[in-house]
This record gives C-alpha cells, sequence and structure tokens, in this order.
C-alpha cells in the first residue's frame, strides 16, 4: 500500500503543469510575438510559458516586423522535460 501511494504521489509530481517566464527581445524592437499562434505583445515583453499537455510538446515562438520580415524558433520538449527545461530565459530576435 506505502509502495502504491509512494509511485502515484511521484507520478503527480511529474505530470503537474509546470510554467516559465521567459524574455523575448528583437533587434529593432517593436515585432509582433506569438507562441503558437497566440499574440503575445511587442518587444521586448516578458512571457509567462504554460505547460503543454502531452510529451515533446513543441512551443514556436514567431515574430514579425513589418519591412523586415517573420522568424520563427521552435523548441521541442524532450521526454520527461517541461518548459523550465525547453525554453530558454531569453530569445532573440535579430532582423538586421
Amino acid at each position: 500500500m506505502k509502495l502504491s501511494i509512494t509511485l502515484t504521489a511521484g507520478l503527480m509530481l511529474l505530470t503537474a503543469a509546470c510554467s516559465t517566464v521567459t524574455h523575448v527581445t528583437s533587434n529593432p524592437s517593436g515585432a509582433d510575438v506569438q507562441l503558437n499562434g497566440q499574440h503575445l505583445g511587442k518587444t521586448p515583453l516578458t512571457a509567462k510559458v504554460n505547460d503543454i499537455r502531452g510529451m515533446r510538446s513543441i512551443y514556436s515562438f514567431t515574430a514579425s516586423k513589418a519591412g523586415y520580415g517573420t522568424q520563427r524558433k521552435n523548441y521541442q520538449e524532450v521526454w520527461g522535460a517541461d518548459p523550465t527545461a525547453t525554453i530558454p530565459n531569453q530569445i532573440n530576435f535579430d532582423f538586421k
């Protein structure tokens, strides 16, 4: 019984939703930023990124600025990871 409770508690910790904070910048600043198609705002910005349920989730950051085009940066979880281990603390889009 104790083993069952311990295993259940461990599984709950492993599957708990996690989040991380990342700072998004661009050169030049003022780029529109999206995360998986959801608008986050204009650079520079700080974004709280929540865990996507499922393994090997992909976090796709897109930045666009008129006259400079669009850039995308993808970060994919490895097995057992969460956004904290997957997404860097700082993401920069350099349009120059």
